[in-house]
């Protein structure tokens, strides 16, 4: 866990956004509107969602839901204390630690650098 990463960071312009019929949009500078990734992928997945919630019944969906973005949440904060090389004991669910070694396995392979916005990683 000793590799070290070039941060390179960038003072991205932050774009305005607006919720339009529960779908997230980011304007550009030249006025032009765009979805964000989350709302991109929601519409493209949106029936296989609803199948698999009728499935599996509403409230065992929100449940594993929960379970997910919390593991996501707690991934990527391993991932970035392992960027910064602040890595220390960090109290995280077994499971997660698992997931995230098998990818810090991958990152370790990198170049090591890292581009991203400032004020990302807080």
């Amino acid at each position: 866990m000793d590799k070290q990463f070039n941060l390179q960071l960038s003072d991205l312009q932050k774009l305005p956004r607006r919720n339009v019929n529960g779908k997230r949009l980011y304007e550009t500078p030249d006025g032009s509107f765009y979805p964000s990734v989350t709302t991109i992928t929601s519409q493209m997945n949106a029936k296989a969602i609803s199948e698999w919630r009728q499935r599996v019944g509403e409230k065992k969906a929100t449940e594993i839901t929960k379970i997910a973005s919390s593991r996501g949440t707690s991934i990527h904060k391993l991932c970035e204390h392992y960027i910064l090389g602040t890595m220390v004991e960090l109290k995280v669910l077994p499971r997660n630690k698992e997931m995230f070694d098998a990818m810090s396995n991958n990152l370790a392979k990198t170049e090591g650098e890292v581009k991203c916005e400032k004020g990302f990683f807080s």
